[in-house]
């Protein structure tokens, strides 16, 4: 009686964890913003100029100095690149770097709410949500110290923030994506040392599709697993309308990087450190 009871609970216990997984929705709908740390004053200058100037792409705020430190908001077709600094002394700089991304930030599936209740039944350690008009759940589980992961839900401010998102897609638009033709963000790579932290990484992006260690999230861009020797984000793959045309730009302007099948990347002389690949 007893080895049937057993075998009973393990039949319940499993039926019990098959319907919970078929019940799971996504966490997260998509990556919403990226700050990008800057070491020096003149780095912070130099990026915004290219990005701004150089590559015609929006400025989603501009310049704003708080204390010691600049920030500015570059709509990057789908993402908000925030570049901020200057922060000499953050202990995450290496030798030589001048530019870093630091902060992933999602926006949750539908809200911070239902997001808490995913994290909860995944297991997930999170903090939050804080008192504030915008709701952050910080993903301890994920966070590294180069790179904190968060949830924020400013549901306060959605429409507003809409209508702005809507009006500089429409200028990158006019403008034919500047001289790359560039359109949006297609894929962020983030690096992973070991198997454990990538799976943390797949139970929280479940059950959204993967190919591999490519993740499809329902709004782009997609995220891409690296094996590195940090875990932080590695890349940035902007799509191009035209590869051939974005190539001819950076010849043009000695700004070409790496020439790979079908990619190519911009000098980091001139990204300042900041690996950006251009795909078509």
């Amino acid at each position: 009686m007893r080895r049937i009871l057993i075998i009973i609970f393990i039949l319940v216990t499993f039926i019990i964890g098959c319907h919970k997984e078929k019940h799971l929705i996504p966490v997260i709908s998509r990556v919403s913003w990226i700050t990008v740390h800057v070491r020096t004053q003149a780095t912070f200058q130099s990026l915004y100029q290219l990005l701004k100037e150089n590559l015609e792409i929006p400025v989603y705020f501009f310049p704003e100095k708080y204390g010691t430190a600049s920030y500015t908001g570059i709509w990057a077709g789908d993402v908000i690149l925030e570049i901020c600094g200057p922060y000499p002394k953050n202990p995450n700089w290496s030798n030589g770097v001048m530019v870093r991304c630091n902060t992933l930030a999602f926006r949750p599936f539908e809200t911070a709410g239902t997001s808490e209740v995913e994290l909860q039944k995944r297991l997930i350690n999170y903090d939050g949500p804080e008192g504030s008009p915008t709701i952050n759940l910080k993903i301890t589980e994920l966070n590294t110290v180069g790179m904190p992961v968060n949830i924020s839900d400013p549901s306060h401010a959605l429409k507003r923030q809409q209508i702005i998102y809507d009006s500089l897609s429409a200028v990158l638009q006019n403008r034919n994506g500047g001289p790359l033709g560039f359109r949006y963000i297609e894929e962020i790579h983030i690096g992973y040392k070991s198997d454990e932290y990538l799976k943390k990484w797949k139970r929280f992006l479940e059950p959204l599709k993967s190919k591999g260690n490519l993740w499809h999230l329902p709004q782009k861009p997609n995220i891409r697993f690296m094996k590195s020797d940090s875990e932080n984000i590695k890349a940035l793959v902007f799509k191009v309308e035209s590869l051939e045309k974005a190539m001819n730009y950076l010849r043009n302007n000695n700004m070409l990087g790496d020439v790979g099948k079908d990619m190519v990347t911009i000098n980091k002389n001139t990204t300042k450190g900041l690996t950006i690949i251009l795909k078509e």
